[in-house]
């Protein structure tokens, strides 16, 4: 018994040591990914996200584009998927695959679906634009997006003046923060807009330095490739982004606010949903908002970056190491677009959502393990009649809590 204790102690010890050994490599030599041009299509964008709130980066030099999500925002409306008629051919399928008849099998199969059987969709927010008049030529363009800190950087030069933007999504905040910098001062003039892709969405500017996106998910027909429409007009939301300047002067356009020669900018961004719980849609949009909103430019830009910082390095220093050691086995200038070794395509690798936090969007129902064991066991009572697990490849928002026990 001692000497097992012993070992314990030597491993324990061994462990540690190489644990701080790991993080002290990390900070002398950052892991960042980087790229000399701006993302051409959604694949090759940067990921970003604190949980809750998702976005893609492009970064472009005359045009910035940060694709929105919102972790809530999926189509229709709560209701009950299931189908207390499966069980019945649950033996008779069992009889065919164990007889080899599977593409019959198949078809009987198709009885013990949901109802109905195809998935509501996750929908996109939208996006925010940032429009840079003037920056068509740039040079010594460099994207990047350190997984030490979780912050896309882009830098590029115009003339003799280097331009600098940062972004972020902080969990402790709630919020998505830009900021953008020059090495010389009354340089950075743009105009930027909200838009998204669902009908009857509006957007308008509040006061000189807010903008805001809100409305509500309409009805939809049907889709394709297992997606299901809604009869019924779905979840509210609503965006708001706010700008604080440094120098130069900041005014309202048609759906846009405009920054001319300012010497550094701020900008804000905040986002939110009907979403309650899966029963319930009744949350107002436009409150959670406005409190995100007042938290986070109450503070200023050290504050929000020291408190992303705080909070992210916590979680990515203890979620295993495991991260690490896949990110390092890349090679340093890794291509979402290219034939990098051991960088899958199209498709976001694991550990890169994990340690943006995106794979909390991406897969955010799945993360509780034993909530899940009792969620889809409910489900196997409920549809089949059985005990055991009942699961699916894919769950939408409504499907999974559902079935959840009462």
């Amino acid at each position: 018994m001692r000497n097992n204790r012993r070992m314990l102690n030597r491993i324990t010890v061994a462990a540690s040591l190489g644990l701080a050994a790991g993080l002290c490599s990390a900070a002398e030599s950052p892991l960042r990914i980087w790229l000399d041009k701006p993302a051409a299509k959604w694949e090759a964008a940067l990921p970003l996200g604190n949980g809750r709130l998702g976005a893609m980066v492009f970064s472009g030099t005359t045009e910035e584009r940060l694709q929105l999500n919102e972790c809530t925002l999926w189509g229709g409306q709560p209701g009950d998927y299931a189908n207390p008629e499966a069980g019945k051919h649950l033996a008779e399928v069992r009889r065919l695959i164990f007889a080899g008849k599977i593409s019959e099998a198949e078809n009987l199969g198709g009885n013990m679906l949901g109802n109905p059987p195809f998935q509501l969709p996750y929908q996109p927010l939208g996006d925010l634009r940032l429009r840079f008049p003037g920056h068509e030529k740039a040079e010594h363009y460099v994207r990047a997006l350190d997984l030490d800190q979780a912050i896309a950087t882009t830098t590029y030069q115009i003339g003799e003046v280097e331009f600098k933007r940062e972004v972020f999504v902080s969990h402790p905040d709630q919020a998505m923060v830009i900021r953008l910098s020059s090495s010389k001062p009354g340089r950075i003039s743009f105009e930027t807009g909200l838009d998204t892709p669902h009908p009857g969405i509006q957007t308008e500017v509040i006061g000189k330095d807010t903008l805001r996106l809100s409305g509500q998910l309409l009805s939809r027909p049907g889709g394709e490739n297992w997606s299901n429409g809604w009869e019924k007009p779905g979840l509210k939301f609503e965006a708001r982004l706010r700008i604080a300047i440094e120098g130069g002067n900041i005014e309202g356009g048609d759906r846009v606010l405009k920054v001319r020669d300012a010497n550094a900018v701020t900008l804000v961004l905040c986002a939110a949903t009907s979403f309650k719980n899966y029963r319930d849609v009744s949350a107002d949009p436009k409150v959670l908002v406005e409190r995100q909103m007042t938290a986070a430019c109450g503070k200023t830009i050290a504050q929000l970056r020291q408190n992303h910082l705080t909070d992210y390095l916590t979680i990515s220093c203890c979620s295993g190491g495991w991260p690490w050691i896949s990110a390092r086995a890349l090679p340093p200038r890794c291509r979402p677009t290219g034939a990098s070794p051991g960088f899958p395509r199209p498709a976001i690798p694991h550990w890169w959502r994990c340690i943006t936090s995106l794979g909390a969007i991406c897969c955010w129902p799945h993360r509780d393990r034993g909530a899940n064991q009792r969620i889809f066991r409910a489900s196997g009572t409920r549809n089949y009649g059985r005990r055991g697990v009942a699961n699916g490849p894919a769950i939408s928002m409504w499907r999974l809590f559902q079935n959840s026990p009462r």
